[in-house]
């Protein structure tokens, strides 16, 4: 009988084959169990199968019908008897039981009728969505993508961004000061005698010299002494020093490069013609004819005048003669040179134009008056232009400025009142003005500088809102005085 103790290998988990697809033969854990299942049920006294034997292979049928609930899809089932009787015979197990046998074809059965089974149903993707900065574009068939890490996208790290970062300084604990060692790496500085760091801070130790003097070479510029001020001066057209944003900004815009074409543009007299390119031969032509000058701007013609002369690029000068200005020859010179000098004996003069005669004469005018010629006096010709000119009467229809040369003034403005400015009064002092109305409408000083016929204060009024009323204005230097005021509609009584 089997030994009560035996204990069966384990049954092997349910998704692994039973025939392995490497090698065409029984898969080694099964084979593992079914010889377990052997050995278990082997006959040890009488060859007949006892009841430990039975339940033995009830518990393993029980197994199997719970392990058909998850097999999915079995390769093609082989001929556990046959496979497992060459076994046996491989192993001289030859007085094993007929019954044995049968138990495992039962089982054979079994592993064929769930190899019939159709598989478990499986689900199906319906939609697949992604945490940023993971990206589906959703759907049974999504695309699953990442974007680049930058400043402002979460994503992975790029070869570029990696070798950049690899590159970096490596991160230090504030104790250490780094240098860049010329292999695209850094290293740490040592720190000698004389030189503390600590805390981000690099200090000298000890007591150390004490400056007494500091100088400058320009354009750097020292006042000296143990505390001097160091400064330097801008720079300029004659002075060495430092640049002044102006002049950056000017130098900036000025243009660089190379000359590529140059050409000439006819202008400010000059005309011509350029080879072309980088190096061009440039020819200056001129449209003016004749002696040129330079007016600042622009080249011009000289105007030559006589006696100068200016013919095919000479510019010369005629010899004077009787009929002809120019200079004066040697000859002439001599001739003028020797002749003798005069002397006056006597200056006479001819009215109003007076001479005492003699040889030193006394030349002279008397002013004139009313019944003598002479010179106009400084009074009388203030007399004189202060007079009233003479014009023919002027009409205005609308608001208007007395002009200088008015003295007879019409206002014809209908609908309203009409202004005049009057001339300053202190530039007219005795000029006469008269005005007439053709419009029954008030006519107005446009300043308060008339006096009144009655007089008082200067006010403005010069004619009633009468059609015919007229007044004449004299000025005595300071305003208008109204000498006289005639209304159309007086009375005359005798």
């Amino acid at each position: 009988m089997p030994s009560p103790n035996a204990t069966p290998t384990p049954i092997t988990p349910p998704r692994v084959p039973l025939i392995d697809p490497r090698t065409g033969l029984i898969d080694r854990a099964w084979y593992l169990f079914f010889l377990s299942l052997l050995n278990a049920a082997t006959i040890v006294d009488d060859g007949d199968l006892g009841v430990d034997t039975v339940s033995l292979i009830a518990s393993y049928d029980a197994a199997l019908q719970a392990l058909a609930q998850n097999v999915d899809t079995q390769p093609p089932p082989v001929d556990l008897s046959a496979e497992l009787t060459k076994q046996i015979q491989e192993a001289g197990l030859t007085d094993q039981s007929s019954a044995l046998l049968s138990q495992v074809a039962e089982m054979q059965k079994q592993i064929e009728a769930l190899n019939l089974l159709p598989p478990p149903s499986q689900g199906t993707v319906t939609a697949v969505t992604a945490t940023a900065p993971v990206v589906s574009s959703g759907g049974t068939e999504p695309n699953i993508s990442m974007p680049a890490a930058s400043t402002s996208t979460d994503g992975y790290l790029t070869s570029t961004d990696w070798n950049t970062f690899n590159s970096k300084a490596p991160a230090t604990s504030g104790t250490s000061i780094l240098y860049g060692n010329g292999s695209g790496g850094f290293s740490n500085v040592t720190i000698g005698s004389g030189v503390t760091f600590a805390g981000g801070t690099l200090s000298a130790t000890g007591s150390g010299g004490t400056v007494t003097s500091v100088t400058g070479t320009a354009p750097i510029a020292s006042s000296g002494g143990t505390t001097p001020a160091i400064s330097i001066s801008q720079a300029s057209t004659s002075t060495n020093g430092y640049l002044s944003s102006t002049d950056w900004n000017t130098f900036n815009n000025k243009g660089s490069g190379t000359v590529t074409a140059v050409s000439v543009v006819s202008a400010n007299g000059f005309a011509g013609t350029s080879s072309g390119g980088a190096t061009p031969a440039l020819t200056l032509t001129t449209s003016i004819t004749g002696l040129t000058y330079g007016n600042g701007t622009a080249l011009a013609a000289a105007t030559v005048s006589a006696p100068l002369t200016y013919s095919a690029g000479t510019l010369a000068i005629t010899q004077a003669t009787t009929s002809t200005n120019g200079y004066l020859s040697s000859t002439d010179w001599n001739t003028f040179n020797n002749k003798g000098s005069g002397t006056v004996t006597s200056v006479t003069g001819t009215a109003p134009v007076v001479s005492s005669g003699g040889t030193t004469p006394a030349i002279s005018m008397a002013a004139a008056n009313t019944s003598t010629n002479g010179y106009l006096t400084s009074t009388d010709w203030n007399t004189f232009n202060n007079k009233q000119t003479t014009s023919a009467p002027v009409t205005y229809t609308a608001n208007f400025s007395v002009a200088a040369t008015d003295n007879w003034i019409i206002n014809n403005k209908s609908g309203s009142s009409c202004t005049a400015t009057l001339p300053a009064a202190s530039s007219y002092s005795g000029r006469v003005l008269h005005f007439q109305n053709y419009q029954a409408q008030t006519l107005v000083s446009a300043s308060s500088n008339v006096v009144p016929l009655a007089g008082g204060a200067a006010g403005t009024s010069i004619l009633l809102a009468s059609a015919g009323d007229s007044a004449t204005l004299v000025s005595d230097g300071s305003n208008w005085l109204m000498t006289q005021y005639v209304p159309n509609n007086i009375l005359l009584l005798e």
